[in-house]
């Protein structure tokens, strides 16, 4: 089958995979939740404009990756709550200057970006699709990683959690954050492929082939679905 990286990989990276393949799946464990990270106004943008127009007015924004990205994880959303399982809203908490936020302006000081005391609060909110509800959790972060400095691990072990479903974006930033630290503390990591989404195309794809390789199993979202089904099935 037809991977979204295979268009990236060179001669000699396929040779490699020849003698190197894949590591087993990790499946599901017994308990999954559903992680959604950082679909927030502020990195989504208007619906139904190309990422460079969304650019002119929010530089964050993505354009039509992330909306079919939202679409995907909110059809996701509505069965693992019909289901009943643990649903966690991980958000960057607005406005914060962190040592993170500093790089990426030192980087681009050509761009003006909007992150200040008049930046609407409604930006840095949830999107719509994807509102909390007041029986899940919302974390907020000051980090790439929603592990960092917040009370999800604790949280999940108090739900009793081994499996994490984790959507949202970027993929090669704080998905990939997120993945690694989820990883590290011995959950089993599933990532709907249609359910994240990043700005570049070729960072979203070989990151995504490299969290397969290692951390994750990338998985079509209609088999995660399929997958989750079975959960409530009693």
């Amino acid at each position: 089958m037809e991977r979204i990286w295979d268009q990236f990989l060179t001669d000699r990276d396929r040779q490699w995979l020849e003698r190197f393949p894949r590591r087993p799946r990790m499946g599901f464990g017994s308990r999954p939740a559903l992680v959604i990270v950082d679909n927030i106004n502020k990195t989504v943008g208007p619906r139904g404009e190309d990422i460079l127009a969304t650019m002119r007015d929010q530089v964050f924004s993505m354009g039509h990756e992330a909306w079919a990205g939202i679409d995907a994880t909110a059809a996701l959303l509505d069965l693992v709550r019909r289901i009943g399982l643990p649903v966690v809203h991980v958000s960057t908490i607005s406005g914060i200057n962190s040592p993170w936020d500093f790089l990426t302006y030192q980087r681009r000081p050509d761009v003006t970006f909007a992150r200040d005391q008049h930046e609407p609060e409604a930006e840095w909110r949830i999107v719509e699709a994807l509102t909390p509800r007041p029986d899940e959790l919302h974390i907020q972060k000051a980090a790439p990683s929603a592990f960092f400095g917040t009370p999800l691990l604790p949280s999940l072990i108090r739900f009793g959690v081994d499996t994490l479903v984790i959507c949202g974006n970027s993929t090669s930033g704080c998905i990939r954050a997120t993945v690694l630290d989820a990883a590290s503390h011995a959950f089993k990591v599933v990532i709907p492929e249609e359910c994240v989404f990043d700005r570049t195309q070729a960072s979203h794809a070989m990151n995504l082939f490299d969290m397969d390789q290692k951390y994750a199993d990338v998985l079509g979202v209609e088999e995660v679905a399929r997958r989750l089904t079975e959960f409530g099935a009693d």
